[in-house]
C-alpha cells in the first residue's frame, strides 16, 4: 500500500511539474525568413497598396512607430487572400530583438491596420556592419560574373 502512494505521489509531482514548466514557455519563432497575413483587412475595398509595419514586441502598433516600414504593391495579395511578406530587406539593418509586424491596407481615402503576428525572435551572428559588408561583396561578385557572362557572348561575335 505504502508502495502505491510514493508511486501517486511521484506520479502528481511529475504531472504538476510539467504543466507548470508547458504554461510558462512562449512558443516564438527564430530568425523567421518570412511572415504570412490572413487577415480581412486585405480584402477591404479599394486597395492601393499595403505597408508592412516592424514594432519592438510589446509596443502598442495603433499609436507607437513603427521600427522599420515596407511598401508592397496592390498586387502582392496571394490568389488563396494571403500575404506573405520576405523579411530579409525589413530585418536588414535592425538590431536583433523581439519583434511583432503588422500590415496596413491602404485605399485611396483611408487605411486599416491589421493585428499583429505572433511575436518571433532576431538573433543574428553577424552585426549590421557585417551584414552590409557581406551584401557589398555579393554585389561585386555579381556583376563580375555578368561581365564574364557578357563577354562570353560577345566571343562569337567576334570570331566571325
Amino acid at each position: 500500500m505504502r508502495i502505491r502512494r510514493v508511486a501517486l505521489a511521484v506520479f502528481i509531482c511529475v504531472a504538476l511539474s510539467v504543466a507548470h514548466v508547458t504554461a510558462q514557455t512562449e512558443a516564438s519563432s527564430i530568425n523567421p525568413e518570412a511572415v504570412e497575413f490572413e487577415t480581412p483587412v486585405l480584402s477591404i475595398a479599394g486597395i492601393t497598396g499595403y505597408r508592412v509595419e516592424l514594432f519592438v514586441a510589446g509596443a502598442d502598433p495603433t499609436s507607437d512607430r513603427p521600427v522599420n516600414t515596407m511598401e508592397l504593391g496592390a498586387g502582392a495579395l496571394r490568389s488563396d487572400g494571403r500575404l506573405r511578406v520576405e523579411l530579409k530587406t525589413l530585418i536588414f539593418d535592425i538590431p536583433d530583438g523581439r519583434y511583432v509586424a503588422t500590415v496596413r491596407a491602404m485605399t485611396a481615402t483611408r487605411s486599416e491596420q491589421s493585428a499583429p503576428s505572433e511575436a518571433f525572435v532576431l538573433s543574428r551572428a553577424e552585426t549590421v556592419d557585417d551584414r552590409i559588408a557581406t551584401a557589398k561583396r555579393e554585389r561585386i561578385w555579381t556583376k563580375v560574373g555578368l561581365a564574364i557572362a557578357g563577354g562570353l557572348l560577345v566571343i562569337p561575335v567576334l570570331v566571325r
